[in-house]
């Protein structure tokens, strides 16, 4: 099978974000290894500030973004690959999905369509020990990059910068700001 064969199946059975996702990964492997020191030095009192809040990873994290956005903070988003791509669904409970209503993140619509599941119960099971039912725990399955793909829209109408393809591999801690590598 081509290499084309292989990354069309994978589409057509995963989505573009999988593969996307698994291309991403063929890619870093490839890679020269990253210089992985600090900062040379922190930062001075005198230093410019960027942002006020560097957020590290677009998966979950990523809610914080637009809330904090709308507060007046200028954020920064930094992921290795794309921040706010994923190809799996979230489990939650029906309580900690309305929060993110309550908190102006997302209207009940939207929220309702990004739900794919709704369980009455589920259950804990423990290797070599018993199994007990459990409600309102995980009851929701999310589609976690319908959410995901959300939230980078609604952030980066709030003015989010997004630097996709960027690691955080450094930090250096000066008096009122610290250095990002």
């Amino acid at each position: 099978m081509s290499p084309e064969e292989a990354r069309a199946r994978v589409r057509d059975a995963a989505g573009p974000e999988l593969l996307e996702r698994l291309e991403h990964l063929d890619a870093t492997r490839s890679r020269p290894p990253v210089d992985d020191r600090p900062p040379e030095r922190a930062p001075d009192v005198s230093t410019g500030v960027d942002c006020d809040v560097a957020l590290v990873g677009g998966g979950l994290s990523l809610l914080y973004a637009p809330v904090l956005a709308a507060m007046g903070a200028k954020v920064h988003v930094f992921d290795r690959s794309r921040a706010g791509g994923t190809h799996r669904e979230w489990n939650a409970s029906e309580r900690e999905l309305d929060a993110l209503v309550s908190m102006g993140l997302l209207t009940h619509d939207e929220l309702d369509g990004l739900i794919i599941a709704r369980y009455r119960e589920g259950f804990c099971r423990w290797h070599e020990g018993g199994t007990w039912p459990v409600t309102r725990v995980l009851d929701r399955s999310v589609d976690a990059g319908a959410l995901l793909s959300l939230v980078r829209r609604r952030a980066e109408s709030l003015g989010v910068v997004f630097h996709d393809g960027h690691s955080l591999i450094g930090h250096a801690s000066g008096e009122r700001s610290i250095a990002l590598r």
